[in-house]
């Protein structure tokens, strides 16, 4: 709404289109053989997309700032953990850099991008399966076995939101969501909008999808709250609008910190808002909630308002796009908390 293609290359625009011809060979075999090996035919198309130059990769930096020394070098660091977004790796050369930067800032401190649902097996996993994952990649490492503070970028925000609150084991003592999708996604993004009939089958019943694209599982019906809560079997769960859940409530309100970064020039996540943790309201596309207004802070159904009110809850901006903030901005906003 209101964005424009400006900012997306060719390269960019080929891949979209991949991921688009996907989902509607997805939408055209179930409409035809429902059978008929639908999960491999987009695994076939998805295969051969090329990534990385999509806006939800963190793209390898000049660095024209030089990352600071914040601390001179100790060895009982809080270790850092960083969970990419959708179509990035751990390995990508942008997220390996971007952990440097806090090794560099600290030196001693154990700083890692971890490789979980790597490339096109973000799209295709679903989230609870990816969340899985990330737990397991964890607690195989004994680095990590003392906590850790996690740093979630696009997608990243939300799978390391959703560790905390189900499992927290090692536990996380701070929490920082870069362009993360803490409360789902509310439409779809500028390259999916490109091609309207496409997003507008999609949004008919994206849960119907979930078992082939995994994002589907923190879209948000804001037209539809009936289909929404129960047609989504992640997001609802993850927010208690549907069960509180007491464990996820308690994991969540032990955090020491939570920061929520935000990309005002968001053409991905739609609305912005919701990387802290707003929304559309219900019954509209257009008419946005911030996280003081939201349903799940107000009745403090996963403890949100609790850390809030505790004044443990920090929210940053940058100006750009999805994941395109400067090297001065992580520098100044997101370092220092990682200073444990």
């Amino acid at each position: 709404p209101g964005a424009t293609l400006s900012g997306l290359n060719a390269r960019t625009m080929r891949t979209a289109l991949v991921a688009l011809g996907a989902l509607c060979a997805v939408l055209h075999a179930e409409a035809t053989s429902p059978a008929l090996g639908l999960r491999e035919r987009v695994l076939s198309r998805l295969m051969v997309a090329d990534f990385s130059k999509l806006p939800t990769v963190v793209q390898p930096r000049a660095q024209t700032e030089r990352v600071p020394l914040l601390q001179a070098r100790r060895s009982n660091f809080t270790p850092v953990v960083l969970m990419h977004g959708l179509g990035d790796a751990g390995s990508n050369p942008g997220m390996e850099q971007l952990a440097r930067t806090v090794s560099d800032a600290y030196p001693g401190k154990v700083s890692l991008a971890v490789n979980v649902s790597n490339g096109f097996l973000s799209y295709i996993t679903p989230m609870q399966a990816q969340v899985d994952e990330f737990a397991a990649t964890v607690r195989a490492d004994p680095r990590l076995a003392g906590g850790f503070d996690a740093v979630g970028l696009s997608q990243g925000g939300i799978i390391v939101r959703a560790y905390v609150e189900q499992y927290n084991d090692p536990p996380v003592r701070n929490l920082i969501g870069v362009s993360g999708v803490m409360n789902g996604v509310f439409n779809c993004p500028l390259m999916m909008q490109i091609i309207p009939f496409v997003c507008e089958i999609y949004e008919t019943d994206p849960y119907a999808l979930d078992f082939i694209l995994g994002f589907s599982e923190y879209f948000v019906l804001s037209q539809n709250k009936s289909l929404y809560l129960s047609g989504n079997p992640f997001l609802p769960a993850l927010n208690g609008q549907t069960t509180v859940n007491e464990t996820y409530k308690r994991n969540f309100e032990s955090l020491n910190s939570v920061t929520l970064g935000m990309a005002l020039n968001d053409t991905v996540v739609y609305p912005k808002e919701s990387e802290q943790f707003g929304g559309y309201a219900w019954g509209t596309k257009d008419t946005v909630f911030t996280m003081r207004q939201a349903d799940f802070y107000e009745s403090n159904s996963f403890g949100l308002r609790t850390l809030d009110e505790a004044g443990k809850v920090s929210m940053v901006q940058y100006e750009g796009d999805h994941l395109r903030f400067s090297d001065a901005w992580w520098n100044a906003n997101i370092l220092p908390r990682l200073a444990g």
